[in-house]
């Protein structure tokens, strides 16, 4: 018997009806019901963030990352919140988890 279902969101109307099947297996299985948001480590050490002071001919702002490290974490935090509000409003009341990685294995690992 399924013990925990996993539904991987990331905010979208997509994501979101994802939850709303997922609330309804949990509550038929009585399942464990967890949601998972994966903060994509390609926008955080990818080229296009490491690179692009280079390529303009400035010198690195050293602030920069750690600014788009805090804004993907305050987003995470807040579709997790959604999530959770979604979860209990049905009467589920979810786990959440939130991770640093590439997006699809990630999942996969999860």
């Amino acid at each position: 018997m399924i013990e925990n279902i996993l539904i991987p969101t990331d905010g979208s109307d997509y994501g979101k009806t994802a939850i709303a099947y997922g609330v309804y297996f949990a509550r038929k299985l009585n399942a464990q019901l967890t949601g998972l948001h994966v903060v994509d480590i390609r926008l955080i050490r990818g080229p296009v963030f490491t690179d692009i002071s280079g390529s303009i001919g400035l010198p690195p702002y050293q602030e920069f990352l750690p600014a788009i490290e805090s804004g993907l974490d305050a987003k995470a935090d807040a579709i997790l919140q959604d999530f959770r509000g979604q979860c209990e409003a049905a009467g589920v009341h979810p786990e959440t988890k939130k991770v640093t990685g590439v997006i699809d294995e990630t999942i996969i690992e999860e």
